[in-house]
Parts: structure tokens; sequence; C-alpha cells
């Protein structure tokens, strides 16, 4: 049962941390542009914040599972993989508050800092990997 946790939580890895990649190259171009993005853009964007969601939530699941199990004991690598996971996962459930307001015709937020969530999550993002790897080698 724990190989199967152990894959899962990597995959959840892998998918989290392309999605916040992919949408950090579409926010991006889009704020190159100056210009909101077209609706072809933002339903991308919106479908792979979403995939990142339900990555990092299932990763917390995950690890949280291996840990209950017994089969895995945390140490400072995990720890650390979890600070970026839950880095992640308040920019990602933000980012989605956000992205319903707009939705429903509020103001979208400055794009500098969306611009800077944006970063923060590819950084607990790619912090989460390599300590990962770490932490189950």
């Amino acid at each position: 049962m724990l190989i199967i946790l152990k894959s899962i939580h990597l995959i959840c890895l892998l998918g989290g941390g392309a999605a916040a990649i992919g949408n950090m190259v579409l926010m991006r171009q889009v704020a190159a542009s100056g210009a909101p993005p077209v609706p072809v853009v933002a339903l991308a964007m919106g479908m792979l914040g979403r995939i990142g969601l339900a990555s990092v939530v299932l990763l917390w699941l995950t690890g949280l599972f291996m840990v209950m199990q017994g089969g895995y004991v945390p140490g400072w690598a995990f720890a650390i993989k979890l600070i970026g996971a839950t880095v992640v996962l308040g920019i990602t459930s933000w980012t989605a508050i956000l992205r319903g307001r707009v939705m429903r015709g509020a103001v979208p937020p400055p794009m500098a800092m969306m611009k800077r969530l944006s970063l923060i999550g590819v950084a607990g993002t790619l912090a989460a990997i390599i300590f990962a790897v770490v932490a189950f080698s």
C-alpha cells in the first residue's frame, strides 16, 4: 500500500509542478501583452489552476496517509517538502478564489501580484519536488 501511496504522491508532485509552470508561462505572456487574456487562454489557465489544486490536495492526502500508516517516518527533507506544498496549496487556493471572483464580475487582481504569486508557487513546487526526491530516496 505504501508503494501505491508514494507513486500517487510523486505523480501529484509532477502534475502540480507542470500545472504551476504552465500557468506561469501563460501568465507571463498575458502580462507581456498588457491586455486581458483571450477566452481560450483564460480557460486554459483556469484548467491548469484546477489541475494544480487537485494535485496539491491529493498530494496532502497521500502524504498524510503515508505518515498515518506508520510505514514512512518523515525526516527533515519531508518537513521542508511539506512547507513547499503548503505554500503551493495556499497560492493555488487563493488564485482559485480570485478566479471565481473574476468570473462573477469582480475586478481582476493586479497582474504584478498574480505574476509574483506565480513565481512563488513555482518556487514552492520546485522545493516540494526536490525535497520529495531527497525524502523518498
